[in-house]
This record gives C-alpha cells, structure tokens and sequence, in this order.
C-alpha cells in the first residue's frame, strides 16, 4: 500500500498552481485551514521542499506568474473586503 498522501506547507489550501518556463519549481497560492490569509508558496519539485516566499501580515497575495525561471510577480489584496469597500 502506497503511504498517504501529505499537504505541503501544514494542511494549507493550494490554489492557482504555475509552473514556470523551466518546469523545476511550482508556485502557488496557499492560505491555513480555517481561512487564513493566501501567501505564496513554492515547491521544488526535484526535492519537494515547499517554502512561503511572500506574505502579508494584513493582506493576501492576488495574481501572480513566474517572470522567469528564477522570478516571481505578484500583487496584493485583502480577500475579506468587499468590493465596493476597496480603495484603488
């Protein structure tokens, strides 16, 4: 029997996954269970270490897309906050 399948980075919801050009690391966005706020995570996949590379400690990680192999765009906003209350 195969082991049992692991989260990566301690049960978080993954969404949004991109691989970039090279294909050696996935990114995506990752928020703890229970609502937490969506950081960004990426994973190596030749090792399988995941780690948070950006976070916000009153906001959430919005769009983001690999520039290149090595690099990462990405924009905030606050997920909680509806549309009409966000101030462009």
């Amino acid at each position: 029997m195969p082991p049992p399948r692991r989260r990566p980075c301690n049960h978080a919801e993954l969404g949004g996954a991109q691989l970039p050009p090279g294909g050696r690391h996935l990114a995506a966005k990752v928020s703890a269970a229970g609502g937490g706020r969506d950081r960004l995570a990426v994973v190596d996949l030749a090792t399988l270490d995941a780690r948070v590379v950006a976070s916000f400690a009153d906001g959430d990680i919005g769009n983001f897309q690999w520039a290149s192999d090595n690099r990462l765009l990405f924009d905030s906003t606050d997920k909680d906050l509806a549309p009409g209350e966000v101030n462009a």
